[in-house]
């Protein structure tokens, strides 16, 4: 995952939240990206987030993209630098 692990995402302002009307019909993946959304707090990188919500590598990927492509989260260097999150 190379430096993944230590990158911050941050919420993009003003996008609703994802899945918010359909929570009982949330596919497997869609809920784990509605899982990590919640506890992206701005603060936390990726890696104290896999342990927070108890997510594996394949599933935190998943959700990422599912994220960034629908652009409802940013990633950041620890030093506050966007990144470009096109490689997910």
């Amino acid at each position: 995952m190379g430096a993944l692990p230590l990158l911050i995402p941050r919420r993009v302002e003003g996008a609703e939240m994802p899945f918010i009307n359909q929570q009982e019909r949330l596919s497997p993946a869609e809920h784990r990206a509605r899982q990590l959304y919640l506890a992206i707090d701005g603060q936390k990188n990726i890696e104290e987030l896999t342990h927070t919500i108890h997510i594996n590598r394949e599933e935190l990927v998943s959700a990422l993209s599912m994220l960034i492509q629908q652009q409802r989260i940013l990633l950041y260097e620890p030093g506050g630098r966007l990144v470009d999150s096109s490689f997910l």
